[in-house]
């Protein structure tokens, strides 16, 4: 996608054009769900997809059109939600893919590292959402207890290290290291610098792989962030992160949907069409329901500054009831087919099991709504 002079991007133009990179290129691809994307195949579709711009090839002069370019800007927002929901549709783990690879660019174009390769940012520590510890640091007001538990939650020195899903092929990750004065700083590791341990698939995303990291001996230069800004940067990469989340769940439950519309519409029980069955419409209805409700919250998202702690416990709250919709809408229109959604043929099964990943990845909805809760103590 070429840069354009206009303050206002042509938002659905640029969406058409990610549609036919989805159709065209990633598509045929993954027409066989039941045969995962191999590594050199993504390669080559990532590409494409930097060939386009929809991804940044480096840190540097950015054009605003690819995947979350300029974060302080709702077009650009709403730009980076449409296309991930855009290729959601057609597979969540490539979706997924890119925007972790949008991610890592977000963070070294605000430290002013240009780092090569397909990179992923470690977000999530070792367990959870840290207890609300992370949430009271970003607040400013973690107490010696809450920094004690953050330096063992963001201990990449120690086994078994920071967990990460990403494609196989990835070039490098960025580590966080809570460092003096209470500020959270970045290190870029190269992989072949890192310890780093395959784990066993999970249980959806099969274009992805779960590693365990560990930092090795080589020195690795460190972040020189202010502890205002640190907050200020795991803030708003926390608030980016939520939303692509949803984002790339609302395209497989549309896709879902959409395939139980078509087959509702075709398949007969006697005489009659089932999407004519009173419990078939219920089941439709629940997926119209979260796809309407959480465009809805992506949409007023937008809008809202990335940086402030009180807009993450909003995108935190919005997450814990949407993600277990979308899974529930997914399973829906699996319902639909009868005993045939669970055969690998429709693609169904894949998308129930790819959001059922996407829910507990980076905060399942009880520890996101105890992190928003620690994120709203002694707000005025």
């Amino acid at each position: 996608m070429s840069a354009v002079a206009e303050d206002v991007l042509p938002m659905q133009a640029l969406w058409d054009e990610v549609a036919r990179f989805a159709a065209h290129s990633l598509e045929p691809a993954v027409a066989r769900h039941e045969h995962p994307l191999t590594p050199e195949r993504q390669r080559d579709i990532r590409d494409v997809a930097a060939e386009m711009g929809l991804v940044s090839a480096d840190a540097g002069d950015p054009s605003g059109l690819a995947l979350w370019e300029c974060d302080a800007s709702a077009d650009n927002r709403r730009l980076s939600i449409g296309a991930l929901r855009r290729l959601g549709r057609i597979n969540m783990g490539f979706a997924w893919q890119l925007h972790q690879s949008a991610l890592a660019r977000w963070l070294e174009r605000r430290l002013r590292f240009d780092a090569p390769g397909w990179n992923v940012v470690a977000l999530q520590g070792r367990y959870g959402l840290a207890r609300g510890s992370l949430s009271r640091y970003l607040r400013g007001h973690a107490g010696a207890e809450d920094l004690a538990l953050l330096q063992d939650y963001f201990d990449a020195d120690s086994a078994p290290g920071l967990l990460v899903h990403c494609a196989p092929d990835w070039s490098g990750v960025w580590l966080p290291r809570l460092g003096a004065e209470r500020s959270l700083q970045w290190q870029y590791h190269p992989r072949e610098r890192l310890r780093v341990s395959a784990l066993p698939h999970s249980h959806g995303l099969d274009e992805l792989c779960s590693y365990a990291v560990q930092r090795g001996e080589a020195d690795t230069p460190t972040s020189a962030l202010a502890p205002d800004a640190s907050r200020d940067v795991m803030t708003e990469l926390c608030a980016l992160n939520t939303l692509g989340l949803l984002a790339v769940a609302l395209g497989g439950v549309e896709h879902a949907h959409a395939l139980a519309l078509d087959y509702a519409a075709t398949r007969r029980q006697g005489a009659q069409l089932i999407r004519e069955h009173a419990a078939v419409q219920l089941l439709l209805g629940q997926g119209r329901q979260a796809i309407a409700l959480t465009e809805q919250m992506l949409d007023s998202a937008c809008g809202q500054a990335g940086d402030s702690p009180l807009a993450l416990a909003r995108l935190y709250r919005s997450r814990a009831a949407l993600q277990p919709m979308l899974c529930r809408g997914s399973s829906d229109a699996l319902q639909v087919f009868g005993g045939m959604g669970y055969m690998r043929d429709t693609g169904l099964e894949k998308i129930l099991r790819d959001q059922n990943c996407l829910r507990v990845i980076h905060g399942t909805p009880l520890e996101l709504q105890l992190a928003a809760t620690a994120l709203e103590e002694d707000a005025s």
